[in-house]
């Protein structure tokens, strides 16, 4: 199996939906891959800086830390659509 991956900052796993989470920072490219346990995979972008990543307690959400927009992205864990942002300040590199 064979990823869309060529730099990797974090993993989530998300038990109850069978996916796993890879963020990938470079530069302006930043984007989170997503992978199902069969080796389907697809991605979020448009995540300059994509590194920490979060899963909710009940994990609907996942949280990417946008580090080059300084902003925290969440995503819906079952349609992989975006469900918020939160700027947590300028410089602050989350």
């Amino acid at each position: 199996m064979s990823l869309p991956l060529y730099q990797l900052a974090d993993m989530k796993v998300d038990g109850s939906h069978h996916k796993i989470f890879l963020s990938m920072p470079a530069g302006a490219d930043g984007r989170v891959v997503v992978t199902d346990y069969n080796g389907k995979s697809t991605w979020l972008g448009g995540l300059p800086g994509a590194s920490g990543l979060a899963l909710s307690p009940d994990n609907q959400t996942v949280y990417v830390a946008a580090r080059d927009l300084d902003t925290i992205v969440a995503y819906d864990t079952t349609t992989l659509t975006e469900t918020a942002r939160y700027h947590v300040g300028d410089g602050t590199a989350p």
